[in-house]
């Protein structure tokens, strides 16, 4: 029943254009989206039904890809939209330069994500910017809007390639952590910028916990102010730790591990003085408090004593 309604789809797909024959210069696509259609489960195929491409779309797309990369390019475009679907012939028609666009889809190293990345590349404005950005950081540019959609973009507007290369090593939490500070990111001096990357690069799990602890105790203040990011550069081990350990235990914390810091730089020689003058100062009070009460009783005894003593004398000498 199934094979059946397919076969019914498919058709329903060769005919919604008006030259059924693929008459038309991008008719290697549209035979291509209907390749995949047809191969398709009933209910995938019918979605994809919906969302269709036509062939004044498909004659588009081919004409500059035929004029600009010749006709091996448009064969390309033709295998990925048969692969994996009618997204890749709309995304192309939706960039600035569908050649480049095409390769980094064709690139991207998980070939399981093209789908997800062609619906991005295709969505309206924002798959144009997408496309602005792909075209200047290729495939890198689209694994990682495919693993955080939206918040790639925004990483790769704000910094660029390490942005990219940074969003790409967080989770979605630590990426939306981290997020939030763009701006304040993109506000520092350039070379005070990159050695914080540099640092993020190395550390990205400490990074984004150190954030989000500050965040929670300071919601209204700047972190990463030139200052804030020179005392973060000078001691990046105390502020951030390690990344989490092999066993799955996190490593401490930022406020555990800023008191700890705290305590080894002013309490503990504060108190390490104290013990090196305190306990002499102990000794010797003790030893004196003791003399005096020795000296005391001393003086007690003799007075009761020497009264007696001297009332002897007198009755011996009668």
């Amino acid at each position: 029943m199934n094979r059946y309604l397919t076969l019914l789809v498919t058709a329903a797909i060769l005919s919604v254009s008006p030259t059924t024959t693929y008459a038309g210069i991008g008719a290697s696509l549209l035979k291509a989206a209907g390749k995949f259609m047809s191969k398709e489960g009933s209910e995938t195929a019918s979605r994809q039904l919906a969302k269709g491409i036509s062939d004044e779309v498909a004659d588009r797309v081919a004409t500059k890809l035929l004029k600009e990369g010749g006709e091996e390019v448009v064969e390309r475009a033709a295998k990925l939209t048969a692969e994996h679907g009618p997204d890749v012939v709309r995304a192309l028609g939706n960039v600035a330069d569908p050649i480049v666009v095409l390769k980094a889809l064709d690139d991207l190293p998980i070939k399981a994500n093209v789908p997800a990345a062609a619906a991005r590349l295709a969505a309206g404005e924002g798959g144009k910017q997408l496309g602005e950005l792909t075209t200047k950081y290729g495939s890198k540019m689209l694994a990682a809007e495919v693993k955080h959609p939206g918040i790639a973009t925004a990483y790769a507007k704000s910094l660029g390639d390490e942005g990219i290369e940074l969003c790409s090593k967080l989770n979605k939490d630590q990426a939306l952590d981290i997020g939030r500070h763009l701006d304040d990111i993109t506000e520092l001096p350039p070379e005070l910028r990159r050695k914080l990357l540099s640092l993020a690069d190395e550390n990205p799990s400490g990074l984004a916990k150190y954030v989000r602890e500050f965040t929670a105790n300071n919601p209204k203040s700047v972190l990463f102010t030139v200052a804030a990011t020179t005392l973060l550069l000078s001691q990046p081990e105390t502020m951030l730790g390690g990344p989490d350990k092999p066993d799955g235990t996190p490593d401490p914390g930022f406020v555990q591990r800023f008191s700890d810091w705290l305590f080894d730089r002013t309490f503990r020689p504060i108190l390490k003085a104290a013990l090196w003058i305190g306990i002499p100062f102990v000794v010797i009070y003790a030893a004196w408090k003791l003399y005096k009460t020795w000296r005391i009783d001393s003086r007690e005894i003799q007075d009761k004593t020497t009264p007696a003593t001297r009332a002897d004398k007198e009755d011996q000498q009668r």
